[in-house]
């Protein structure tokens, strides 16, 4: 059951990412879209995050967690092809970015929405964004952040 849960919590990060208003973007606005997609889905569901990190006591359940997370980072990696293809960013090694997305994504909704429970929402969102847009668009961190360590 604590794998459905976590799939259709997937399946719905999916969905987000699918939208055709999303998925007619230019690149430079994709990373706060999505971000902004995986949070509301978090939001809406909450109650549910917790099983994103649930041990997988099957090797089925296993295999649908690795689908769930193929699935979003199948979409990623054709977002970020589109964005190649046309010349808003330069190649690199598309899926695995994007497993590496979703792996940094599950793990700040659990933290932020099963550890912390949303208490501090707006700097996670916030500051996954800017380091999704400077890790596709710059600037280097060696330029400084954008904002300051006072705000944590």
């Amino acid at each position: 059951m604590y794998t459905a849960v976590a799939v259709d919590v997937g399946e719905m990060i999916a969905a987000s990412f699918l939208d055709p208003k999303l998925q007619s973007l230019p690149f430079a606005q994709i990373p706060r879209a999505l971000v902004d997609g995986i949070f509301r889905v978090s939001r809406e569901q909450r109650n549910l995050i917790t099983f994103l990190q649930t041990d997988m006591q099957s090797s089925e359940e296993m295999l649908q967690h690795k689908d769930s997370n193929d699935r979003i980072s199948t979409i990623l990696a054709e977002i970020f092809q589109r964005a190649i293809d046309r010349g808003e960013l330069a190649p690199f090694h598309t899926e695995m970015y994007s497993r590496l997305l979703c792996l940094l994504g599950d793990n700040v909704m659990y933290q932020c929405f099963a550890v912390e429970n949303g208490e501090r929402e707006e700097l996670y969102h916030d500051y996954l964004i800017e380091m999704v847009e400077r890790l596709f668009l710059g600037p280097s961190l060696r330029e400084g952040p954008k904002r300051s360590s006072a705000d944590s």
